[in-house]
């Protein structure tokens, strides 16, 4: 159910109720198992895992200016069953009927479960804006911005767990900038992203959590216009090195894995028929 209504010429306001399902990926419905000897670590896929439902309420505003411009703000709540997340907290037990013929007594098993019920409200707001009012070449400047964040509570084997970031999955602020350089024949894209830490994967053990840190990523597009069926491009993602993903165990962060990957460089011609 949606609602649109307009108070003043640019301004509109909006009020929304959605409901959805989220089924598993097959990927995590197929029977596997994944063994990593050195961290005592095996992964097994859950095909027992149920569909997560959700009932989403959201209030917005929105207001577009001259030239080319606009700003928004909502507030939203989402109330989740059966949500779905990785479950760390459990271990295989010693003895010939642990499940795996006695083989990888005391290894973390980490699968993904169910989980009671999640509870997740915020406020977003973004602005976008072309600077077509100024002179000569300054009017192919144009600027955006947008913010997110996020209090979650959820329920794991009826435990409610409400501080901020402990519903595995979802990030509790996030944070977006770019400024744009378009003018004929060359587009210039500069993008900032930034994304607070978030827990990964339940434990009941808080010591055993894992986290993933926060990160911040500057990418580079830039785009030259050859004729109007042929573009030139060159996009560089992740120009400051950060590392792409990097999880933590615990209160205390304790360093778990680190993935790396230096700056990736993509360049080529599109071409329109």
């Amino acid at each position: 159910l949606h609602f649109k209504y307009e108070p003043i010429k640019g301004m509109v306001m909006r009020a929304s109720w959605a409901t959805n399902i989220g089924r598993p990926a097959i990927d995590n419905l197929l029977p596997r198992e994944d063994v990593v000897h050195e961290l005592e670590r095996v992964t097994v896929n859950n095909p027992s895992l149920k569909p997560q439902y959700a009932n989403n309420f959201d209030l917005g505003i929105e207001y577009y200016f001259e030239p080319v411009g606009m700003v928004s703000a909502g507030v939203f709540l989402k109330e989740i069953s059966d949500f779905i997340f990785t479950d760390s907290s459990r271990f295989i037990a010693v003895g010939a009927d642990n499940g795996y013929a006695g083989n990888y007594a005391g290894y973390n098993l980490i699968t993904q479960s169910n989980g009671g019920s999640a509870r997740i409200r915020g406020f977003e707001m973004a602005y976008q804006q072309q600077f077509t009012f100024l002179p000569g070449w300054w009017k192919g400047f144009g600027a955006y911005a947008n913010y997110t964040y996020l209090e979650t509570e959820g329920q794991y084997n009826g435990t409610t767990y409400s501080r901020k970031g402990e519903v595995a999955g979802f990030v509790p602020g996030a944070a977006n900038l770019g400024i744009s350089y378009v003018r004929r024949p060359v587009s210039i894209r500069v993008q900032f992203n930034h994304r607070q830490e978030n827990l990964n994967s339940y434990n009941v053990n808080p010591a055993a959590q894992v986290w993933r840190s926060s990160r911040s990523v500057v990418d580079i597009k830039t785009t030259y216009t050859l004729s109007r069926r042929f573009d030139l491009y060159l996009y560089v993602n992740n120009v400051l090195n950060e590392a792409d993903r990097t999880t933590e165990r615990g209160g205390a962060r304790r360093p778990l894995n680190i993935q790396h990957y230096t700056p990736q460089f993509y360049f080529g011609i599109n071409g329109r028929l």
